[in-house]
């Protein structure tokens, strides 16, 4: 028998014993249903219950660091046009119609592409706030400086490929400021002065490249005197060449 319902969920979460019951029981109404999501090293404090996105991918999260037990829930269920893939619930027919995860990400944004699909389907996704979860937030970057600013780099290099899809034209507009963003990251925080070439996309892609290796990524970079040669993931490869 084919299955009717999917639920994701991180590894790095501990639940609450009736979590997904009551996820369940709201999936009737919407394509897809998210929990509460509270922090693992506070119990009290919400993380998120989901939150709104724009069409530029900017993101507002819903209760973030409020005390969850001084919140008032009594209105149950509301709407939301972004769920972080930290925990999803889905009708499987609806999430194979809209393509899935996306495979164009090697490290994190497929949620914001997920719900930019929904939102521009006009698909209705909701926050279940009686069921509850804790996250270890950031758990495998916890006290590693480093490893959290490359993340934050990643983070701005995946949105370009992201907005890309759901901009079109608009997104050589967009792009303007988030290049300075970029570069600022890159400039300030990589050791990226290594590399002879200091021209356009091919020195946003050898930073890239430097950033990735820095967290444990197999990228290959090759610095010659007048030349480098980039083994980049195929998402990376999408934008630059």
């Amino acid at each position: 028998m084919r299955l009717r319902k999917r639920a994701f969920l991180n590894n790095d979460t501990v639940v609450e014993p009736d979590f997904l019951e009551l996820l369940i029981k709201k999936l009737d109404v919407a394509t897809a249903v998210i929990p509460q999501i509270r922090f693992y090293s506070n119990k009290e404090i919400i993380w998120n219950c989901g939150g709104d996105i724009n069409k530029y991918g900017k993101r507002k999260y819903f209760f973030s660091n409020v005390n969850g037990e001084h919140v008032n829930f009594s209105s149950g269920t509301f709407d939301i046009t972004f769920a972080t893939s930290c925990c999803l619930l889905f009708k499987v027919n609806s999430f194979i119609e809209i393509g899935m995860f996306t495979e164009d990400f090697f490290f994190g944004e497929e949620d914001i592409d997920l719900s930019l699909r929904m939102k521009e389907r006009k698909l209705k996704m909701i926050c279940e706030p009686a069921s509850i979860i804790y996250h270890k937030v950031g758990a495998s970057l916890a006290g590693d400086q480093r490893r959290l600013i490359n993340k934050s780099y990643i983070h701005y290099l995946n949105r370009y490929i992201n907005i890309r899809k759901h901009l079109g034209i608009k997104w050589y507009i967009w792009l303007i400021p988030s290049t300075l963003i970029t570069y600022w990251l890159s400039d300030e925080y990589c050791d990226c002065n290594s590399y002879a070439n200091d021209r356009g996309a091919e020195r946003l892609a050898l930073d890239t490249a430097l950033s990735l290796q820095q967290m444990g990524e197999n990228v290959i970079v090759i610095s010659l005197s007048n030349d480098s040669k980039i083994d980049l993931p195929l998402n990376l490869k999408k934008l630059f060449f």
